[in-house]
């Protein structure tokens, strides 16, 4: 009996030690999802339908007829555009630029290096016809003429000089003197040798007027202004000739290299040689170009030169 009671107590104790902390053996605590009980009381059984998330509901674009209709009317419009004058009930249909558009933008595309227009330089043909040629200006005309009479000589030309010293554009402006030389020698091209004796002038726009005067005094007649040898920087006096003049009948001298006489203004005649030569080899790119092939050096010719003085 003792004995009993003993096993009994153990029996007892171990089921207490279980329910307080350990874990009933696995076989005798299994249990199965279909056995197992979780719910609370009171609380309604759910099953796997009824806690899954609901389906959302499919959404309908509220303009979907309207984006249709305007997607039809842009393809019908496009495709009028590209027939042949269309008409309606007899009526002439009007198109829309659509065709012209693309199909400008793909010749565009299309355009390759051979195929776009390029710009042709302008190019005046020399004139090849003897010239009487009046050279006319300041004490700078002198140099000028000597070398210019041989060019006149190598190619068929005649060469006459007006020397003014001391004067300026205003000068030969107010007067009548352009005039009765172009007479007197039937002059066909002229060359204009003036704006040292005014190279450093500021009033620019004033003396501009007085160029112009002597380009409408010239008139019709071919000619070049040969700009003023530079000893230094001026203020402006060639830019305003540069802008004043036909284009293509200025050369600027400016700052070009040249030996000078003593008075370190005017250069030496061997230094006017060379500016004439470098005048000559522009001259096929001026405006009015003429035969000037190089002179020959046996040709010794001398211009039939007046000189004037400035009235006191």
């Amino acid at each position: 009996m003792k004995e009993e009671n003993e096993e009994e107590t153990r029996d007892s104790g171990l089921s207490e030690y279980n329910i307080e902390g350990q874990e009933p053996d696995a076989k005798e605590t299994s249990a199965t999802s279909d056995t197992l009980d979780t719910s609370e009381p009171g609380e309604e059984e759910h099953s796997v339908e009824d806690i899954s998330a609901p389906e959302p509901p499919k959404k309908h674009h509220a303009y979907l007829g309207l984006w249709l209709l305007v997607s039809l009317s842009i393809i019908v419009v496009m495709a009028v555009s590209f027939l042949e004058e269309p008409t309606l009930f007899g009526l002439e249909v009007k198109q829309a630029p659509f065709r012209d558009a693309l199909l400008a933008e793909a010749e565009e595309d299309t355009a390759t290096p051979d195929t776009l227009p390029v710009a042709k330089p302008v190019v005046v043909e020399t004139d090849s016809t003897p010239k009487n040629i009046l050279i006319f200006g300041d004490s700078m005309t002198f140099l000028l003429a000597q070398r210019m009479a041989k060019y006149g000589t190598q190619n068929g030309h005649t060469v006459y000089g007006v020397n003014w010293d001391s004067s300026t554009p205003q000068i030969w402006a107010m007067s009548d003197t352009i005039a009765h030389f172009i007479r007197k020698y039937d002059i066909n091209y002229v060359m204009v040798s003036l704006g040292s004796n005014e190279l450093f002038a500021k009033d620019l726009d004033s003396r501009a007027k007085y160029v112009k005067k002597i380009v409408e005094k010239i008139g019709d007649i071919p000619f070049i202004w040969v700009g003023p040898p530079n000893w230094k920087e001026d203020n402006g006096y060639n830019d305003m000739l540069e802008r004043t003049l036909p284009r293509g009948t200025f050369f600027r001298t400016g700052m070009m290299q040249l030996a000078r006489r003593g008075d370190h203004i005017h250069p030496t005649p061997d230094a006017a040689v060379l500016w004439v030569d470098s005048i000559m080899r522009w001259m096929p790119k001026s405006a009015h170009p003429i035969l000037v092939d190089v002179p020959a050096d046996s040709i010794n010719t001398t211009p039939t030169l007046t000189i004037l003085k400035k009235k006191r």
